[in-house]
């Protein structure tokens, strides 16, 4: 009797734990691309972010764990229309002066399929 009660103990407290973690990726900054599309005056203009890091943590199997957190650095933006990509850093825009980044953070994640996911997110630009 002993003797079966401590194997059930012993396994109920050694059982593996089968939930797949998150993985960890990072940004190699010269294979990245932040892009973005506007529209200005009727045209669509297009740009990337120059400079930006990104904490990931992602796994398909385990939405819920999945995590996301972006920092752009709004001073450094290449546009196809300069003069946009020179107004945007000043103060009625980003006002990177005052306000350095903007932070891109994951809610959650919805799997489209087995190789496409979307992702809820919050953008905070200026603190709002």
């Amino acid at each position: 009797m002993y003797r079966h009660f401590f194997f059930i103990t012993c396994f109920l407290f050694s059982t593996p734990s089968f939930a797949v973690e998150a993985i960890q990726f990072s940004v190699t900054p010269d294979k990245s691309t932040l892009r973005f599309e506007a529209t200005q005056n009727g045209a669509v203009v297009s740009g990337t972010f120059t400079h930006f890091n990104a904490d990931i943590a992602f796994h398909p199997e385990n939405l819920s764990e999945s995590a996301v957190t972006v920092v752009i650095d709004t001073q450094n933006i290449a546009m196809s229309y300069a003069e946009a990509a020179n107004t945007l850093p000043e103060e009625e825009w980003f006002n990177s002066e005052s306000f350095p980044s903007a932070t891109l953070k994951t809610q959650s994640f919805t799997k489209i399929d087995e190789t496409h996911f979307t992702a809820d997110a919050i953008l905070t630009i200026k603190r709002i």
